[in-house]
């Protein structure tokens, strides 16, 4: 169409996550031929993990040409609009109750995002904690299935799409912040989840899954659970959920953290970096 220059995004592995929402196998090898052409295609690439540009290698003919114009440049969080609250004002404002303690999971409902591990393992986590209530916010592929199968449970609440403007405050409710990431393995996550959790000082509990696993311990402001394991999850919930103290801790420490490493300002001038690189060559 006459672009002198075309710089495209790389969001994901399509074939994997196409397969995961019920695309059939025999489409994987067309998709993933197809992504690496279109890789080929551009000016240069942004990919948000590592394991895209290694699936795009993998994929491609020339792979030692199409890695001179693939850059890794993760995910960022709006540090601005997420940041803490006090949990009284956040609760009252979407007509909770202050006197539950909520765990919340803020997102698109996809395979790959886990919820359903979430849900499976609050019944454990309310033998140690009885007031413990699961916040489930967004909507999705798999939001009427999981009503559908745990709707009655009265713990867990659907509270369907929020309007962005609201979302802080959502977030703000929750006293454990999740993200049990599952699947997708292989590329790994830039989870625009976590890095808005961290902003929003919440204290954090995800799944040791690569592009979150490397936030652990060493950085103090989350802690990790077995992938798709609802025991573990469960458990490390509830020794957490005990101790308030570090918990306060561990908030903290995320929101400084978020605020020196996780602003989209910080992605797009690493984006401008290197679109006036390539002018420069």
């Amino acid at each position: 169409r006459g672009f002198q220059k075309i710089f495209e995004e790389h969001y994901g592995w399509f074939a994997d996550e196409l397969v995961m929402m019920g695309v059939p196998k025999l489409f994987k090898s067309l998709l993933e031929t197809l992504q690496a052409a279109e890789a080929h295609r551009a000016t240069q690439v942004r990919v948000v993990v590592p394991g895209i540009q290694e699936k795009l290698l993998a994929q491609s003919q020339r792979p030692e040409q199409l890695k001179e114009h693939v850059t890794v440049i993760g995910n960022g969080a709006d540090i601005e609009h997420y940041h803490p609250i006090e949990r009284a004002v956040a609760v009252a404002s979407i007509g909770r109750d202050a006197g539950k303690t909520y765990l919340g999971f803020i997102g698109d409902l996809d395979p790959w995002q886990g919820v359903e591990i979430a849900i499976q393992a609050m019944a454990q986590i309310r033998e140690q904690v009885p007031n413990a209530e699961l916040l489930v916010v967004g909507a999705g592929r798999q939001l009427t299935d999981l009503k559908a199968t745990y709707g009655d449970l009265s713990y867990v609440h659907f509270l369907g799409a929020v309007p962005y403007a609201e979302s802080n405050q959502y977030i703000n409710c929750f006293d454990l912040a999740l993200l049990p990431k599952q699947g997708l393995s292989g590329i790994g996550y830039s989870p625009i989840k976590l890095y808005t959790y961290a902003a929003a000082g919440r204290t954090i509990h995800a799944s040791r899954i690569r592009g979150i696993e490397e936030y652990g311990d060493a950085q103090g402001f989350i802690t990790l659970h077995k992938t798709s394991d609802v025991d573990d999850l469960a458990r490390q919930a509830c020794s957490l959920l005990a101790d308030p103290k570090t918990c306060q801790q561990r908030a903290i420490a995320a929101r400084e953290y978020a605020t020196a490493h996780f602003s989209w300002q910080q992605v797009a001038d690493k984006i401008t970096q290197t679109m006036q690189a390539y002018d420069r060559q």
